[in-house]
């Protein structure tokens, strides 16, 4: 077995998703700031290759961290051979399970850029993925399948219904690359390049900032015309009273503004 030819996959540390309704593409769902680390692990004869994409909802808290993690591994024996080449694209578990973010292809989004980063390693062997019943929920079961169908999976599985079940052996160069997510492409998700929207929201602060100082320039000029209203009326009141009646309207006047 060749070691694989290492392609330039990876991808910039920090973008953002915004995410439209599925069902309704039109309309807004959320924005997801996603971050993605590359890390490199030597135990021996085994290298791992990671990758790690956290994900975040904009404007919400959120605890814990929630993320998605493959891992590619090389085993050499000791004439430094490559004995076994393998990766897991879940790493153990994967899965969204916050209730609030699921449904709108988030998770197939992120499971569908871990395929695309395992296939710069066509000869690697997939290792098999176990479908158990916990995400096997009325909501989640079609859209857990699909997931891993949709990239090329095979699974045998244990029931009629497709709750549980195991994944075939496979090579990840059968793994299937999907665009469908992309919103030109009739999906529901845009991807935006952080530097990108960083100077948006820039804009729309230094936009906002204008529409206030016109604001408050309108307001102090409403309260100028305000003023001179009040003046003239009380003018007009001065001259429509007697002298004597005057008089007495000012040193009331006089009264009330005299501490002030």
């Amino acid at each position: 077995m060749q070691e694989s030819i290492h392609t330039n996959s990876k991808r910039p540390t920090f973008e953002i998703l915004h995410i439209y309704e599925r069902d309704n593409p039109d309309k807004y769902w959320k924005s997801f700031l996603i971050e993605t680390i590359y890390n490199n692990k030597n135990i021996g004869n085994e290298h791992n290759d990671i990758i790690t994409l956290y994900f975040r909802c904009v404007g919400e808290k959120q605890d814990p961290e929630l993320s998605f993690r493959a891992i590619h591994t090389i085993l050499k024996n000791d004439n430094n051979v490559i004995v076994s080449e393998t990766i897991s694209l879940t790493c153990g578990s994967l899965g969204i399970w916050h209730n609030d973010y699921k449904g709108n292809r988030l998770g197939r989004w992120l499971f569908n850029e871990i395929v695309t980063w395992a296939k710069q390693w066509p000869n690697a062997d997939v290792n098999s993925i176990r479908l158990g019943p916990a995400d096997a929920t009325e909501d989640n079961l079609e859209r857990r399948n699909k997931m891993y169908t949709g990239v090329g999976l095979e699974f045998d599985y244990d029931d009629n219904e497709n709750r549980t079940g195991r994944s075939r052996e496979m090579k990840a160069s059968k793994l299937i690359i999907l665009s469908s997510w992309k919103k030109e492409n009739g999906g529901n998700i845009v991807i935006h390049n952080i530097d990108d929207y960083i100077n948006e929201l820039i804009k729309e602060s230094e936009s906002l900032k204008r529409e206030m100082e016109n604001k408050k320039l309108r307001i102090n000029s409403l309260n100028q015309k305000l003023s001179i209203m009040e003046s003239k009326t009380i003018k007009g009141i001065l001259r429509r009273t007697s002298s004597r009646t005057s008089r007495g309207i000012i040193k009331f006047l006089n009264l009330i503004f005299k501490d002030s």
